[in-house]
């Protein structure tokens, strides 16, 4: 079960770290600014960002990729994630609730993804 949790730990960290960067995208906020906003530092949120280097467009995050960048994620603590969200200028709980949308359409279409590979080799 410690194997699963921990997994799904960093998924999150993953997805969290896409949704953050869509969101300050969105906002039209350089790291720099976001930065000086929340008065996080600009490498720290980097790293939340890009807890590796490889960057997957949020539509096409699938669970293999989070399996792939799963030693590399950071994830900030509570009162950290809090700063960035208002910054960003969505809540806390918008913020979590997108980000298990995105984990769970993953899983959904992993699933789908499996269905039809089992049936194609029937």
């Amino acid at each position: 079960m410690e194997g699963t949790e921990s997994n799904e730990r960093r998924s999150f960290g993953v997805v969290l770290g896409q949704v953050l960067q869509g969101l300050r995208l969105n906002n039209k906020l350089s790291l720099l600014e976001l930065a000086k906003r929340s008065r996080i530092s600009e490498s720290t949120i980097c790293r939340y960002e890009h807890g590796s280097r490889v960057t997957i467009p949020l539509n096409k995050l699938t669970v293999k990729d989070v399996e792939a960048l799963n030693k590399k994620i950071r994830v900030p603590d509570l009162f950290t994630a809090y700063k960035l969200a208002a910054v960003l200028g969505v809540t806390l709980d918008q913020l979590m609730e997108k980000c298990v949308q995105v984990i769970e359409e993953a899983k959904l279409e992993a699933a789908r993804q499996e269905e039809q590979e089992e049936q194609t080799s029937d």
